[in-house]
């Protein structure tokens, strides 16, 4: 099987069949330079209910990467059509529209440090470990990032969530040889080192496979952070809106 122009090994190409086939949509593959990402991969499911979904890809990836990459976009769009939870904003159209890229960015946060993780456990249990996209963290790339992040920054929540989330993301990727480099690029801000643990003793990796788990989580994310004003978790056919629906729905 090609994907564009990227011959595949036979064992993806059959996981790769397996998949599409228990999809009821139709799933396009699309060159990530279409959509300006500088990342490895990117599912758009918006577009679900017209009966199709794409997937971008970074067709200069190795092959190993781009395989696994591929399978974990995928895997999103497996995720969709199961029943799984995503992340909603309430920011569109309000008095927010100024930082309006910074707060999605952290609504795909929110969505990614839950859903991924059950990525990451199928992706292993076929072999395809996401341990080599925290090769980057070897580099000063997340080092600079936390550089950026003073006390005074993180009394606001919204910038303490996004500086967890993009360490606990990259953590959780790692394997324990480098998880050790990655806290320590946030040695300057203790604090985010000890939400990161915190968050990470709280998920459950292995539980992740449970949409009704992951609502919780992302629920339990939003709460703990108290981002409530700009995200709701979508489940079920159900907004999870606040701080007393959530309670409510998981009690």
């Amino acid at each position: 099987m090609k994907i564009l122009n990227r011959t595949l090994s036979q064992k993806t190409t059959q996981i790769v069949v397996d998949i599409l086939e228990t999809l009821t949509i139709k799933v396009y593959f699309r060159d990530i330079k279409e959509i300006n990402q500088e990342s490895y991969g990117s599912a758009d499911c918006s577009t679900a209910s017209q009966g199709f979904c794409t997937v971008y890809l970074k067709t200069t990836q190795t092959p190993i990467e781009f395989e696994t990459t591929l399978l974990h976009e995928l895997r999103h769009v497996w995720q969709m059509e199961n029943g799984y939870p995503c992340v909603g904003n309430k920011i569109a159209n309000s008095a927010f529209d100024a930082d309006k890229d910074f707060l999605f960015s952290i609504g795909s946060q929110l969505q990614s440090a839950v859903l991924d993780l059950d990525v990451i456990e199928y992706l292993e249990h076929h072999g395809y470990p996401s341990t080599i996209f925290s090769k980057f963290n070897e580099s000063d790339d997340l080092t600079g990032v936390f550089q950026k992040v003073t006390s005074e920054s993180i009394k606001d929540p919204w910038n303490l969530a996004t500086a967890v989330l993009q360490l606990y993301i990259a953590y959780v990727r790692a394997d324990n040889t480098n998880k050790p480099i990655i806290l320590s690029s946030a040695s300057s801000c203790s604090k985010v080192i000890e939400e990161c643990t915190l968050v990470s003793e709280k998920i459950s990796q292995t539980q992740c496979n449970d949409p009704t788990y992951c609502a919780y989580i992302m629920c339990w994310l939003i709460d703990h952070f108290s981002l409530w004003k700009t995200y709701f978790v979508e489940f079920h056919g159900k907004r999870i809106r606040t701080h007393g629906e959530f309670e409510r729905y998981f009690n």
